[in-house]
């Protein structure tokens, strides 16, 4: 009896397999009919019995351009039947798409240059300043040469001049080092040389926008470590002689869930004594971008015209509105007197994040627009940055900044006008002008004056 259990098994495997092949077939003779009917209806082109499944995806394809393109007009019904059809070649098409992408980096590979590894820019500046109390009104020139060496991912070296005068009289004994340094990339990245860097977001502790550092900077993961041994003289208003004076500085950033990213910054040691930790932060809500950054400084304890305790300073900023093309930017921040970290973005070392100052607090809004917006950029993008660099699309910006001491007395107005506008492929030029209502304060008297900014900048 055992024995005939096994000619029982066998039919019911036969019987499976001979369904599988028939719902095969079926299910092939479906796609097949359906392919049919669509052509019949000018929907799809004529298949070819004889052709392979990969052609037919593609004609497919082709198809599928001139119905999403309005050139051929279907029903719901032949939309159904089209979602079969697209459902039954998805691997097809799936390969398609892989070989389209794998065709256009093959193309982007063919066009670039592997034996060119520099890329740099040549700026030509011009400042005038009119009415200025300390400044003459004489038409300033400046020239900048900034190169960069990058024949693998792994090392880059970075070599930046200047001078303040016509470049074809510099080459001889007027052209200065303003940047020089290597990378080398890996699982961290470590720079050395003279080098500029920003750690915290907003700069308000460790922003060397002033003047670059020679220094060691080293990057791993969210954590940066900056160190530079300083020339030095004296420590501020005191008898202390030294030759040098160390510098340390620390970063700690995380970026968390919903794009929040918060970071803290710990100046160990500035010139002198001088300390300071900030914490900042990142986001975006819908479209919009909020930043800020809250800091504690402590003066050197050499600076005898500062009382020792901590001084605070604070700042927000918020799109208020934001298109493609036009965005309302707004800054609010107060900035305790004796708040003068030597490596910052405040108003008397840089002015590019921020232009605030120490005893001050107030506000400072900004009208951006581009009329052909091709990119997002970041905050602060549009104004020249340190090596020189500014986006070559086209842009006006408005921005308005208002001041008032700690006391709310009057201190300052500023009224700011850029334009940005590419002239031909890797020339642009860029156009900034500053009109200043300065109230009485320890450098100045009351004044108005006017400061202008032209740059002409050649990138390769």
């Amino acid at each position: 009896m055992n024995s005939g259990k096994p000619k029982k098994v066998i039919p019911v495997i036969v019987m499976a397999g001979i369904f599988f092949i028939v719902s095969f077939v079926k299910a092939s003779e479906n796609w097949m009919e359906t392919w049919d009917n669509l052509y019949s209806e000018k929907v799809l082109s004529q298949r070819k019995p004889t052709a392979s499944r990969l052609y037919i995806a593609e004609v497919l394809m082709d198809d599928m351009q001139q119905i999403s393109s309005g050139e051929i007009k279907i029903n719901r019904s032949q939309k159904r039947q089209l979602d079969e059809l697209i459902n039954e070649f998805r691997d097809e098409l799936f390969l398609m798409e892989q070989k389209e992408k794998t065709n256009w980096l093959s193309h982007k590979i063919k066009s670039v240059s592997v034996t060119n590894f520099w890329s740099g820019r040549i700026l030509a500046n011009m400042e005038q300043s009119s009415n200025h109390p300390a400044i003459s009104s004489d038409l300033k020139f400046s020239n900048n040469l900034y190169f960069e060496y990058s024949p693998t991912g792994i090392f880059k070296g970075v070599i930046s001049l200047k001078t303040q005068e016509p470049l074809v009289k510099s080459f001889d004994k007027n052209l200065t080092v303003d940047e020089a340094y290597v990378s080398i990339s890996g699982p961290a990245q470590l720079s050395v040389g003279r080098m500029y860097f920003l750690l915290d977001r907003l700069g308000l502790i460790a922003d060397n926008y002033f003047d670059a550092f020679e220094a060691v900077k080293l990057e791993h993961s969210y954590f940066t470590v900056i160190y530079s041994r300083l020339s030095s003289t004296n420590y501020p208003y005191s008898k202390m002689m030294v030759s040098s004076d160390d510098y340390w500085a620390f970063r700690i950033s995380n970026i968390r869930e919903r794009e929040l990213e918060m970071g803290f910054t710990y100046l160990a040691s500035g010139i002198a004594t001088e300390k300071g930790a900030g914490v900042d932060f990142h986001t975006t809500i819908g479209d919009r971008e909020f930043v800020g950054e809250l800091a504690l400084y402590w003066p050197s304890k050499t600076d005898y015209t500062a009382d020792k305790d901590a001084k605070i300073a604070g700042v927000l900023g918020v799109d208020l509105y934001k298109l493609k093309r036009k965005n309302i930017f707004l800054q609010v921040g107060s900035v305790e007197k004796g708040f003068t970290p030597m490596a910052s973005s405040l108003i008397y070392s840089a002015g590019n994040h921020l232009y605030f100052d120490q005893d001050t607090l107030g506000c400072d809004i900004t009208f951006t627009y581009q009329p052909k917006k091709e990119k997002e950029i970041s905050l602060w993008e549009t104004r020249i940055d340190r090596t020189g660099y500014f986006p070559p699309m086209t842009t006006w910006e408005l921005e308005f900044v208002w001041l008032a001491t700690q006391n709310l007395s009057p201190h300052s107005e500023q009224y700011i006008l850029r334009y940005i506008h590419p002239l031909v492929n890797g020339l642009s030029l860029y156009l900034e002008n500053i009109f200043w209502v300065r109230k009485n304060t320890i450098l100045y008297p009351d004044t108005e004056y006017n400061q202008l900014k032209a740059v002409l900048s050649f990138n390769f």
